[in-house]
């Protein structure tokens, strides 16, 4: 949903834990997109964090059927990202 928070760190390629560099941004829509723009990425290696509520096509509202946000993790190469 739009205004949930995305975090991006880089990742060590060696063992793909955190190699300390973080960045945030929010989603800028309700479909979850967010953009990379102004961003330099200094490793190949990204672990992405996306947390906050998912929006109900049916109602056409914010869901409340659970608490708290929902949290989503995934390790991706720069190679997957899409940049607009």
């Amino acid at each position: 949903m739009r205004g949930s928070s995305v975090r991006i760190n880089e990742l060590n390629p060696l063992n793909y834990m955190p190699a300390g560099t973080t960045y945030d941004v929010s989603t800028n829509d309700n479909l979850g997109g967010f953009s990379l723009k102004g961003i330099n990425f200094t490793r190949q290696h990204l672990e992405i964090t996306a947390q906050g509520y998912y929006f109900n096509e049916l109602t056409g509202a914010p869901a409340d059927d659970f608490e708290p946000p929902r949290k989503s993790r995934r390790p991706v190469g720069l190679s997957q990202t899409a940049t607009s």
